[in-house]
């Protein structure tokens, strides 16, 4: 049974408490009596710096199984208003892992994972504090690998992926606000080889197509 770090739990608490946060603000608003925060979205471009637990990533091949260490992933969200209830937005993640590749024996691949994602969000809601979204994206992802323990010099591989989001937005003022979301990153692999290439070659074939990464957290939100 795999151990988490100290860091791992801090993500996943930090994930609960702003989900808790940003779903309880109207409560909390009510109970005190308090006057909700005017937000006007026709007006607003946002900003968000989150830090997100990313987990899953597995692939199975005729050689062997890959697999993505489960690590802390760190996320900036611009989106823009393209019409009421409706945004765009530009998704970028990094997320500093190792490839675990068994094949025969196990031999462990530092890799560095990055999203490139472009796509929209719906917003069901369009006024008061707390947005809720439901988002969608298509764009790439690079897979950047080093040396591994055995010594072997990988290099990069790059991918088609979509990803899918629900979550919420609660603004405090009208620039500041957090933001919390659970997501699904899917790269996507449309022909055979192997999910890693490099001087070494590629290893296996890739019986799938996809490989699903789910993420939770959040951060912090500024508006313009």
């Amino acid at each position: 049974m795999r151990t988490r770090s100290p860091l791992q739990l801090m993500l996943s608490v930090l994930a609960c408490a702003v989900l808790s946060l940003t779903l309880g603000t109207p409560v909390a608003e009510a109970q005190r009596g308090l006057r909700p925060v005017t937000y006007r979205p026709e007006s607003r471009v946002q900003l968000s710096a989150m830090v997100t637990y990313q987990w899953g990533g597995t692939l199975h091949t005729t050689a062997g199984d890959l697999k993505l260490d489960d690590t802390e992933n760190y996320v900036g969200v611009l989106n823009f208003q393209v019409r009421p209830g409706a945004r765009g937005e530009l998704y970028y993640s990094y997320q500093p892992t190792t490839l675990r590749r068994t094949f025969g024996t196990t031999d462990a691949v530092p890799m560095n994972v990055h999203y490139f994602q472009l796509g929209g969000r719906y917003e069901p809601v369009r006024h008061g504090p707390v947005m809720p979204f439901l988002s969608g994206s298509a764009g790439a992802v690079l897979f950047d690998a080093g040396r591994s323990a055995s010594g072997i010099e990988y290099g990069s591989d790059w991918e088609f992926a979509f990803r899918f989001a629900l979550g919420a937005t609660a603004m405090f003022s009208q620039r500041i606000g957090l933001r919390g979301e659970l997501g699904l990153l899917v790269p996507t692999f449309w022909s055979t080889g192997g999910f890693v290439c490099g001087g070494a070659g590629c290893y296996g074939t890739v019986t799938g197509t996809t490989v699903a990464q789910g993420t939770a957290g959040g951060g912090l939100t500024i508006a313009f």
